[in-house]
């Protein structure tokens, strides 16, 4: 994990309103009323952003030995959080972020001299060019000011050199918006699924862990908890798979995290 250490942030401000006009009072079960990040995602954006260096960084078993960093180590943080989980719902099954939320949150970091505004939200399937009406909108309100706009790409799957992105399948494609896609590596860690009758589908693997005995191949979809909901079924997120059911087995996942 990168470094991104507390005397980076110069400040943090939450925006619940629309959330519990919605749904009601937070619920602090499920989520923390504050700036707080609860499931990792805003600690892992404000690494790539911000992270200090770190040298002697690795995956486990010594894959990829060097030095991590964020885009620019020296900045700032200011933290305002827009996105709630949802009300009886696991944390794996997705946040949600009220469109005036996310403007309310833009206008107090203009406002607050923000100078680049990292933001991490997005719709579940890609919108077109003139239909992201709330990137159009932040993108168009923060150039004004001078204040850039950057958001990751989020095309869908997992692809190679072979099978690169479609153009169509982008989901931050608002004008006024810095869109970064980091779509490939310049290295591969090879790791090969050799089956019981000899054969081998060769993939990739961060694992140091070698298996001797066989064990029994299952799709992600058919090991899951009962309650993940339909559109995020086979993709492996944090705490949709039932432990009883994969335990001795190989996973097989359509995507995940």
């Amino acid at each position: 994990m990168i470094r991104a250490s507390l005397w980076k942030i110069s400040g943090a401000r939450y925006y619940p309103k629309n959330f519990e006009k919605q749904f009601g009072p937070i619920d602090a079960t499920e989520n923390t009323k504050s700036p707080r990040d609860i499931d990792g995602h805003g600690t892992l954006t404000a690494s790539i952003v911000t992270g200090q260096n770190l040298p002697g960084a690795e995956a486990s078993g010594g894959f990829a030995h060097g030095t991590a960093s964020g885009g620019a180590p020296m900045a700032y943080l200011a933290i305002y959080k827009v996105c709630w989980v949802l009300p009886n719902k696991p944390k794996a099954g997705g946040s949600l972020c009220f469109p005036a939320d996310i403007l309310a949150a833009v206008d107090d970091a203009i406002a607050d001299g923000v100078n680049v505004l990292s933001i991490s939200t997005g719709a579940q399937k890609p919108l077109s060019y003139d239909g992201d009406y709330i990137h159009c909108c932040i993108s168009c309100h923060a150039k004004q000011y001078c204040c850039g706009v950057f958001c990751r790409e989020q095309w869908p799957g997992v692809f190679c050199r072979e099978q690169w992105p479609r153009l169509e399948d982008r989901k931050n494609a608002a004008p006024w918006i810095f869109t970064v896609g980091a779509s490939s590596m310049d290295r591969m860690f090879l790791g090969p699924l050799i089956f019981d009758n000899g054969s081998q589908n060769m993939g990739q693997s961060v694992t140091p862990y070698e298996l001797v005995n066989m064990h029994p191949l299952v799709r992600a979809i058919d090991v899951e908890n009962f309650d993940v909901v339909s559109d995020e079924k086979g993709q492996r997120l944090d705490g949709s798979l039932s432990p009883e059911n994969v335990e001795g087995k190989i996973v097989l996942c359509n995507t995940g995290k």
